[in-house]
């Protein structure tokens, strides 16, 4: 039957009857559903042909034999395999014209259905032929149409340089494979799609080193605490962080082991208030003393002001 309809349509039109002898993309007794954004009437089936070439928004139609109209489809079957079906009224043409890297014309409508959603969509409708380059897809991200950079190897948009992302104005964007990710830059904090000006205590202050700070240091010397003041932060052979369990005493170089009881902030916590508790005979909490905390990012930084006695100290992890 597919035979016939497409012997006597060749014959009949014989314009379209050169293409059809050419063109693979002709498929009879079949259409592709659900992408229809155009119909008009047509005597010779040539006419839909050059009606699709002329469209921007067209990549294939089907011809209703029966009616002898045109149905101008914004996606291919190649696109869309899952609308490709059975249909004896029917054939089925994908556009010959070379997509390639385009552009939109001016006054385009931006409906998203006249676009593709993917590279490999973009691939798929090409035969898998389609070149690395600039093209217009819809965004989920931005929910826009946008002309993006794809790499056909791996089918991956580079969102960063097409600008279709949602990372913030004051960080970086890193492409990677299906994805992109997102990194404030300094002096910036947070997750990289929401960015804050680094405090300014994340920028001035002190800094404990030593390796005699960890909680597996045992007391050799012991020192105190007593007369350090201001901001801190554990960096180097210290670790990087105070503890947030009790540590046995007799550790970090003194006898009365400092730790912070309660979590660290987040980020978007700002600074907040904690207790530093020092270990000294059966009690975890023997003293304390408030500190203040805030998470640059990176790193914690500790508003210290000294220690209720000596020999009590401020110890550190990694």
């Amino acid at each position: 039957m597919r035979f016939f309809i497409s012997v006597t349509l060749c014959i009949a039109y014989e314009i379209f009857a050169q293409e059809c002898k050419k063109d693979e993309h002709a498929i009879f007794g079949m259409m592709l559903r659900r992408h229809t954004f155009k119909k008009l009437k047509s005597s010779i089936a040539v006419e839909c042909n050059r009606a699709c070439n002329d469209d921007f928004r067209c990549h294939s139609f089907n011809y209703l034999i029966t009616e002898k109209l045109c149905e101008l489809n914004n996606r291919t079957k190649e696109a869309r395999p899952e609308n490709f079906v059975p249909n004896s009224e029917r054939y089925y043409v994908r556009s010959n014209k070379k997509r390639g890297e385009f552009h939109r014309p001016k006054g385009l409508n931006t409906d998203s259905s006249w676009f593709h959603s993917t590279c490999e969509e973009i691939k798929a409708s090409e035969d898998g032929k389609a070149k690395s380059g600039e093209y217009w897809i819809y965004s989920i991200i931005t929910g826009k149409t946008a002309l993006v950079s794809c790499d056909m190897e791996p089918e991956d948009i580079d969102e960063c340089a097409s600008g279709v992302h949602n990372c913030h104005s004051s960080a970086s964007c890193t492409n990677t494979v299906g994805s992109f990710k997102c990194s404030c830059n300094q002096p910036h904090i947070g997750n990289g799609r929401s960015c804050i000006p680094l405090p300014s205590e994340c920028q001035n202050y002190q800094s404990l080193t030593g390796s005699d700070r960890k909680i597996t240091y045992g007391n050799q010397n012991t020192v105190c605490d007593r007369s350090i003041h201001g901001w801190y932060r554990f960096e180097g052979a210290a670790g990087t962080r105070m503890p947030t369990s009790c540590p046995p005493k007799q550790r970090c170089n003194t006898h009365a082991s400092g730790w912070l009881n309660g979590a660290h902030p987040t980020v978007a916590d700002g600074q907040v208030t904690r207790t530093v508790c020092f270990h000294w005979g059966s009690n975890c909490c023997n003293w304390s003393r408030s500190v203040n905390v805030i998470n640059c990012s990176d790193y914690y930084v500790y508003y210290i002001t000294g220690t209720p006695g000596c020999s009590l100290r401020y110890c550190s992890r990694d």
